[in-house]
């Protein structure tokens, strides 16, 4: 009998081959922000191995809800058989792009920066900025509008420029605010001088129907800081600062309620 040559028996190809995944769960469409959820999308089926149009159609159609597939079976009747996905993504994305009119609109009507940084407030901007206005003065207007008084007062007279830059040195800023209202907070929870405690909580600024305002325009505010120069009468605390005082809320849920991003215990909320 010849010998056989062990390295050229071929060997026995095993049962379980690797095979390409098919079938993903993806997020369900996000009608207002598209081009970022196929971008979440895309990322999906990169991290999956998948490359194969057809696939990647499948999918996408998948996670559309029904009224809406209802409404796109002209697209879906105009699939080419080359790429099919790329021209159903494009196809998308038109049909659901804002005019610039529109998202002028939704940029004007944007809400305060709450409990976000404000780099996030500025990304969230940018989804709806029109094309090349982030450069402009109404941008860095409405941008500096949305952000709270303490932080505004800080970045003063910034000129109009790069948006970015101008968002991180906010969220630098805004880190330093907060850690120090933090700590006065902290402090103020800590004392048994109620009167204390209040003037505490008035000169960080914060609070529900106190945020910070001067005493221009308001006559008792005046006689309250010029007696308050004089040391000749304590200042009378304000209601909301007691309130503030004595609420155990932490200096972000007391700020922004049920926006605010994030929680620093000590905190009574949704206790």
């Amino acid at each position: 009998m010849a010998d056989v040559n062990p390295l050229e028996v071929p060997l026995p190809k095993s049962p379980l081959q690797p095979q390409q995944p098919r079938d993903i769960k993806l997020p369900p469409f996000w009608h207002t922000r598209p081009r970022a959820w196929f971008t979440y999308v895309e990322g999906r089926f990169r991290l999956r191995g998948i490359d194969d149009q057809q696939t990647m159609f499948d999918n996408v159609l998948g996670a559309l809800p029904p009224e809406m597939v209802g409404k796109i079976l002209d697209i879906i009747d105009q699939l080419p058989e080359v790429n099919p996905y790329s021209f159903f993504k494009q196809q998308l994305l038109t049909s659901h792009q804002m005019s610039d009119y529109e998202k002028f609109d939704r940029l004007v009507k944007m809400e305060p920066m709450g409990g976000r940084e404000p780099s996030e407030l500025f990304h969230d901007m940018m989804e709806v900025c029109p094309a090349g206005m982030e450069t402009t003065l109404p941008f860095h207007y409405f941008f500096m509008q949305q952000l709270p008084p303490a932080l505004k007062s800080q970045l003063g007279e910034t000129q109009p420029g790069d948006p970015r830059t101008l968002a991180q040195r906010a969220d630098q800023l805004w880190v330093v605010i907060s850690a120090a209202a933090a700590a006065t907070i902290a402090a103020v929870e800590n004392t048994a001088d109620p009167a204390a405690a209040a003037a505490a909580v008035r000169g960080t600024g914060r609070g529900r129907g106190h945020r910070g305002s001067s005493s221009r325009g308001n006559p008792r505010g005046r006689g309250r800081a010029a007696a308050a120069g004089t040391g000749s009468v304590a200042p009378e605390p304000m209601p909301s600062d007691l309130a503030r005082a004595s609420s155990g809320l932490c200096f972000y849920h007391w700020t922004w309620a049920e926006r605010a991003g994030k929680c620093q215990p000590p905190c009574s909320w949704g206790n």
